[in-house]
């Protein structure tokens, strides 16, 4: 009796039969990879859609030259225009406030005019000073001036508009910041996990010695990108290859650790925190105070967050308001690889001891001749 040939794929290699397929187990695997990315599809989709799809500014922390009552009244005046979108801060000089929107403190400066009434002669009483930093991002500084001038508008009076730390031509949107940590998170999340998954057997010591020279390339590569190749990010290349490597091991330590530790589970759930979660919970190139309530919560302590901030205080703000953005990345990086090494010496201790030739024991070949 003539069997049935078996089908022949277009590489030359056999193929299973379509009945025996659909016979076998085949079919629900290929329906569970299909729900699993449909699954994933909606997660990404409602998390990034729903940070990014209508931002607005939340608790924008502004400097208001001004005494505390004048301040408490002028906040109410804002919350009217945009309910919650900046938070006042007193500032008892112009010097004061301008130097902490130059270290990163505040997102502006406004300067208001004159209580009416006060200077009726003298037209410079009537003028409001706006001093903003476009380096926080071209989006968040227009959203800024159009309140605060609207606002001295309303009250009569002319309002200019200084900015005290200016993009640079090569970055005129202030993005740069994000797209380079972005540049370090993809490859070193990706490579991890493939590492992770594909050589799951390689001993824990050579994995943490492969992800780290990994983090050295990663930071190094980056940086030449954007620096030396397009001029986005210059003039500070030993602090932005420290941070690209400190960002790489803060998504590369944890993702293998938890791959050892949870295999598939562990790989969901680096996927979930750092790119279903992490990716919109870093505002994108809008910025965290954009972001609405959810986000915000967890943005804080997420490695994206915090690289793409301190890759930009490093390039534009001096170096200011670096210690805590760092010390999140640091977190990270410290607990995978302490579990990691964990794992490591998990293994030496298991390892099987070969045994060597006692010192008692007859050579070989002494026995051999007998």
């Amino acid at each position: 009796m003539a069997t049935e040939p078996p089908a022949v794929a277009a590489g030359g290699g056999s193929t299973i039969p379509l009945r025996e397929f659909l016979a076998g187990p085949g079919p629900r695997r290929l329906a569970a990879w299909v729900l699993g990315v449909s699954a994933f599809t909606a997660l990404f989709a409602g998390s990034f859609l729903g940070a990014l799809h209508r931002p607005r500014p939340h608790h924008v922390p502004i400097a208001v030259v001004a005494p505390t009552a004048a301040v408490a009244t002028l906040q109410d005046r804002v919350n009217a225009v945009v309910p919650g979108g900046f938070a006042l801060k007193p500032y008892d000089s112009a010097q004061r406030a301008t130097t902490s929107l130059r270290d990163a403190g505040v997102d502006a400066v406004w300067i208001p005019p004159a209580l009416p009434g006060a200077a009726p002669d003298d037209s410079a009483g009537r003028v409001a000073g706006l001093f903003t930093a476009s380096a926080l991002g071209a989006g968040q500084t227009q959203v800024i001036a159009q309140t605060f001038s609207g606002i001295g508008k309303a009250a009569g009076a002319t309002v200019t508009v200084t900015d005290l730390v200016p993009l640079r031509a090569q970055d005129p949107f202030g993005i740069s910041s994000f797209f380079f940590s972005v540049g370090v998170f993809f490859p070193s999340f990706l490579g991890s996990m493939v590492l992770a998954l594909l050589l799951r057997r390689t001993p824990a010591l050579a994995t943490m010695a492969a992800i780290l020279v990994l983090a050295v390339c990663v930071g190094l590569i980056d940086v030449a990108v954007a620096d030396g190749g397009l001029g986005a990010l210059v003039g500070h290349s030993g602090t932005l290859i420290g941070i690209g490597a400190l960002t790489s091991l803060a998504f590369s330590a944890p993702t293998v650790a938890a791959v050892r530790l949870l295999r598939r589970l562990g790989a969901v759930l680096a996927l979930l925190v750092f790119v279903v979660l992490g990716l919109p919970a870093s505002g994108g190139p809008f910025g965290t105070a954009f972001l609405p309530a959810f986000h915000r919560a967890f943005s804080p302590g997420l490695p994206l967050t915090n690289a793409a901030y301190a890759v930009r205080n490093a390039s534009y703000f001096g170096g200011h308001a670096l210690a805590g953005h760092l010390g999140a990345l640091a977190l990270w990086a410290g607990a995978g690889l302490l579990v990691l090494g964990v794992i490591a010496m998990s293994e030496a201790a298991t390892r099987p001891v070969q045994p060597t030739p006692s010192e008692s024991s007859p050579p070989r070949n002494a026995l051999a001749s007998r």
